[in-house]
């Protein structure tokens, strides 16, 4: 059966996304709570823009993820041009 949590637990999730902007991971460690409980909870409340943490870290794993493939032997120009000529 799943957890039911107080009324003001959930509002303040909902303070943290809308007045301080924070991503669901962000609000899952700080009130330690599963990030899939805070996601289901914001649903209805997205970020209105990507934040500065965000786009850093989205950088940081593009960079990686390719690294990580170009270390694999794989050339990510050579598989996109192969997949366009079929």
């Amino acid at each position: 059966m799943p957890k039911k949590y107080p009324q003001y637990i959930i509002d303040k999730v909902i303070e943290l996304r809308v007045k301080k902007k924070h991503t669901v991971p962000d609000i899952a460690g700080m009130m330690s709570m599963p990030k899939s409980t805070i996601h289901n909870w914001l649903l209805d409340y997205p970020l209105e823009e990507r934040t500065a943490k965000q786009t850093e870290a989205q950088k940081r794993g593009t960079a990686a993820m390719k690294k990580k493939f170009a270390d694999l032997g794989y050339n990510t120009a050579l598989t996109l041009d192969k997949q366009n000529k079929k």
